[in-house]
């Protein structure tokens, strides 16, 4: 009997106030990034942002005075002076307060598609530097949500249905959807099924946004195994997009 666990799919939006009361992720993370810095020194970060409602920047440190300014796709310049100028940007600074870390975040609403910049500028630091810490992430826009139960029992040789619904379909040029199985701890894949939305695997009705098909299940029986869904494409209006379910 071989044993497979869902990924956790329901995806936590997390508060920041578990640190310092204010401080927010979205659902979906984007990039974890972190470094150390020294006084008077400035390092850059990017990451990318494809269609999406609002984005988080927060970065969080314990001590110096670090600044943290936004480019975005178009290098246009973001800093707290043009968030408080901007009702699309907000910007918030929080101040350490007993064993809470200091930091200030940005949320920008309606971002745009491509490559942004962070900059973090250190103002004041140690001899031995400030280690930081910026969690990106976003909310909204395109959503994958997997339609497997929490766990699922089954024999070698036997087929197993892997199924995941993907919102926002009306706007996508093109997708590619796959479930990737690996062992529990592990980030080995053993195997890799790709879904569809075609009416011929398993998957209902042509376009209704559900992709689906079966497999073989033929893993070695003496372990437990994870099922997660990775979805990626491009939109309508020519912008990449990339959706994971991951452990």
């Amino acid at each position: 009997m071989i044993r497979i666990k869902k990924i956790a799919i329901s995806i936590i939006l997390m508060c920041f106030c578990c640190v310092y009361s204010g401080f927010v992720y979205a659902e979906r993370l984007i990039v974890g990034l972190s470094g150390t810095i020294f006084k008077n020194n400035v390092k850059t970060h990017s990451f990318y942002v494809d269609k999406c409602d609002k984005v988080y920047v927060p970065i969080t440190f314990s001590r110096g005075e670090l600044e943290i300014v936004l480019y975005d796709p178009q290098n246009k310049r973001i800093d707290h002076m043009i968030a408080g100028s901007s009702s699309d940007i907000e910007y918030k600074k929080a101040e350490q307060n007993g064993l809470t870390l200091k930091g200030s975040y940005y949320i920008i609403k309606n971002p745009l598609p491509g490559e942004w910049k962070i900059e973090v500028s250190c103002l004041d630091a140690p001899k031995d530097g400030v280690n930081y810490g910026i969690e990106v992430s976003a909310e909204g826009g395109f959503v994958i949500e997997s339609l497997l139960p929490e766990s699922i029992s089954c024999n070698s040789g036997e087929e197993l249905l892997v199924s995941a619904r993907f919102g926002g379909t009306a706007s996508i040029k093109s997708i590619e959807i796959v479930a990737n199985i690996s062992a529990l701890g592990s980030k080995e894949i053993f195997k890799t099924v790709s879904l569809w939305d075609d009416g011929g695997h398993f998957d209902g009705q042509k376009g209704d946004g559900v992709y689906a098909n079966k497999f073989k299940v033929d893993l070695p029986p003496s372990l437990r195994y994870h099922i997660y869904i990775s979805a990626r494409g491009s939109a309508k209006d020519g912008n990449q997009f990339s959706r994971d379910i991951v452990p």
